[in-house]
């Protein structure tokens, strides 16, 4: 069964992978015919499952999953890793859409949606994601290296490298602390600059 009308943009480029947590089959046609890696799950656990062990370049989540629900999904994804994720819906109110993006979705897609829609929406993703430092995206020191993407922690010792399992909190809080400080000015430059300033906007009233 072919998916009239869809094309991608992506032909040159290497094959990126979709994750679909998803009931819906339609959604391989769309994705395998316009050239890529299509996963599947038609519930939420092995969804998360997939995400730790495949790393997916894009997660398309459906917010009425059984059992586990996408809001769920969507949690734990973010507890996992940094990746885009669409959100689809039967739910168009303004309430569910804004309940989605706020809980940490890129974007939010409400059924009926067409094929073209829904790949542009997709790829559009893809490109952001894409221009994103990757230098920024995992620190390195030769003792830690930290990758915020796929929220992954190595610690280099003696007897190897191991991996360390941090909650979000401890992840967040490493992140800061690895992170230079923001550059300051000696105390000479930042009176030159204040005056500098206060020349420039003229005496006070």
């Amino acid at each position: 069964m072919a998916v009239s009308g869809v094309r991608s943009s992506w032909d040159t480029v290497a094959r990126k992978s979709f994750l679909s947590v998803s009931t819906s089959e339609h959604l391989r046609l769309i994705f395998e015919r316009a050239g890529y890696i299509f996963i599947s799950c038609p519930e939420g656990r092995s969804g998360l499952r997939t995400v730790h062990e495949e790393r997916p370049d894009l997660v398309l989540l459906d917010v009425g999953l059984p059992g586990m629900d996408g809001w769920t999904v969507l949690e734990r994804i973010r507890d996992l890793a940094d990746l885009p994720v669409l959100m689809l819906s039967a739910h168009g109110d303004e309430t569910d859409k804004v309940r989605g993006l706020r809980a940490g979705a890129d974007d939010y897609v409400t059924k009926p949606f067409t094929n073209n829609e829904l790949l542009a929406r997709a790829e559009a993703l893809l490109r952001r994601a894409g221009g994103k430092d990757d230098r920024a995206a995992v620190h390195d020191d030769g003792l830690v290296r930290i990758d915020r993407r796929a929220r992954c922690v190595h610690v280099t010792t003696p007897c190897g490298t191991r991996e360390v399992r941090l909650t979000r909190m401890e992840f967040r809080l490493l992140n800061v602390l690895v992170t230079p400080p923001a550059r300051c000015c000696r105390p000479n430059n930042c009176s030159a600059r204040s005056g500098t300033t206060r020349a420039a906007s003229g005496p006070s009233a």
